[in-house]
């Protein structure tokens, strides 16, 4: 890919070498079509002197991709494999405050970068849609970051404990390993046990913090005997102690799930309908994956391996076309009449689907939009894209009807996320018992809405589209193609005659 003819203005590339007969493009930067980090911009400036003096009569080109969206990616075997972990943002209960601190930071965030890196632009819709596009990327996320609250979650399912809880299991940890190594027939480091020895008084302190009663007793390492029982007695305690314990956690633990029902009942059915027959939300991490090849069944674990593998298993999930059209004339005679473009019909009706998308119309589509969706590659989420204003929301508008106006979208709305999701049997490292979801840009869906909605009024605002040539315009319903669905069932049921047409 020629970067700077991808991304360039639609005036055209830069030239790189001035001469005196004029200028040309005499030096490229490439990369392959599959390389990971979408390129930003591509720009050509002036060479700096050397020592006062210009060493080089060529520009120079510069060329930014943009790596954030690969370490955000982190594919879930990945994550499991090298026990990392994911950003996620907490949206639920919060305050207007948070969100208007959260739009102010993107409003600054923007108008600092704009200031740093466009100082010479006068209107926003003279950059590419990259720039663009890479602006309000940069300005939402940093801006979410700084403002919203987040937590870090791993693949890798650890059961929490009260804080006091925790610390006493990790003291009887300790004393287990301690033990251990004074106690086993293998050969120990002694430097690693004298290590230990020296944290014993940190941890019968700690023991006392949670202990009201507990008094530290005088002790000696020497005899190693006299010391070994001394250990032990404080780990029968310690046990004990914590027998009690988690009998008390798991007691309070019924009591908070009980009541937890109990509102969940009146407050949120759905929850409590889940919470009641067990409802278990499967996943499968693809840390593995069995194929075959060449005739034999082979166990991948190697992630590229792996991604080349489901790469190639969903791109044939749907099958082409047994017959390829290149055109309507081509068509057998039934259905070149239903799709020869009707006669009645003005071409003019269509001209309003492409017109620039005002204000009001933005924000009422961006409002619209359903909360708790997970969001495409960049992680902006519609949640982020309701609560923008000021220069960050006239960003995601110009950019918007410029998407329009070129006919074009930036290249990072062309990548998706692919996540497989388990079929209700078991998932045995088989891609064949999975089924693949794609998730796409918020903010490209919301082009994409905007653009339908306006074509779904003229359809059915104009009948263009009539009886069984159409689904989900507005103002339709799904009850007759039930109804009619319903009578056939009923009719192969109750009539096994072979002359019936349905």
């Amino acid at each position: 890919m020629d970067h700077q003819s991808h991304i360039s203005s639609i005036s055209g590339p830069s030239p790189t070498f001035y001469h005196q007969n004029g200028s040309s493009r005499l030096d490229y930067i490439w990369s392959s079509p599959g390389f990971p980090a979408p390129g930003l911009l591509s720009q050509v400036e002036t060479c700096p002197k050397l020592n006062d003096n210009q060493f080089t009569d060529h520009c120079v080109l510069i060329t930014a991709f943009d790596f954030s969206s690969c370490f955000a990616t982190l594919a879930k075997a990945r994550l499991k494999q090298k026990s990392e972990q994911r950003t996620i943002f907490l949206y639920k209960n919060l305050k207007e405050d948070t969100w208007n601190k959260f739009s102010n930071e993107v409003n600054s965030r923007l108008e600092l970068y704009l200031t740093t890196h466009h100082p010479s632009i006068s209107s926003l819709s003279a950059l590419s849609l990259d720039k663009l596009w890479h602006a309000l990327k940069r300005s939402i996320l940093g801006g979410a970051i700084d403002s919203l609250p987040f937590q870090h979650v791993s693949n890798t399912h650890h059961h929490k404990y009260p804080p006091e809880l925790t610390m006493l299991i990790a003291i009887n940890k300790f004393l287990d390993r301690l033990l251990f190594k004074l106690t086993t027939s293998r050969p120990s480091r002694p430097a690693q046990i004298s290590q230990m020895i020296n944290s014993l008084p940190t941890q019968l302190i700690l023991l006392k913090s949670l202990l009201t009663d507990y008094t530290i007793p005088a002790y000696s390492t020497r005899p190693l005997p006299t010391f070994v029982k001394f250990l032990r007695s404080q780990k029968a305690l310690v046990s004990a102690y914590l027998s009690t314990q988690f009998h008390q956690h798991r007691v309070d633990s019924i009591e908070y799930y009980t009541a937890l029902r109990d509102e969940h009942f009146s407050m949120s059915p759905g929850s409590f309908i889940s919470s009641a027959l067990s409802v278990e939300h499967c996943s499968i991490i693809l840390d593995r994956v069995l194929v075959v090849i060449d005739s034999k069944p082979t166990l991948l674990t190697d992630p590229s391996d792996i991604k080349q593998a489901a790469i190639k298993y969903f791109q044939s999930v749907v099958t082409p076309p047994l017959v390829q059209y290149s055109s309507t004339d081509s068509f057998p005679p039934r259905w070149q009449k239903a799709y020869t473009p009707l006669s009645d019909i003005d071409s003019s009706l269509y001209n309003s689907v492409l017109s620039p998308i005002l204000d009001d119309k933005w924000k009422n589509t961006l409002n619209s939009m359903p909360n708790n969706k997970a969001s495409g590659p960049s992680k902006i989420s519609y949640e982020m894209l309701k609560h923008l204003t000021g220069k960050a929301f006239n960003l995601s508008l110009i950019l918007a009807n410029a998407c329009i106006i070129h006919g074009d979208v930036p290249a990072d709305w062309r990548e998706a996320l692919v996540y497989p999701i388990p079929k209700p049997h078991e998932f045995d490292a088989q891609l064949k018992n999975t089924r693949p979801i794609t998730l796409l840009e918020t903010v490209r869906k919301c082009v994409v809405k905007v653009i339908t909605t306006r074509l779904s009024k003229i359809l059915a605002d104009n009948h263009v589209l009539q009886g069984g040539n159409f689904a989900g315009l507005p103002g339709g319903s799904t009850d007759i193609p039930i109804k009619m669905l319903d009578a056939i069932i009923h009719q192969r049921c109750f009539d096994k005659s072979d002359d019936q047409e349905l």
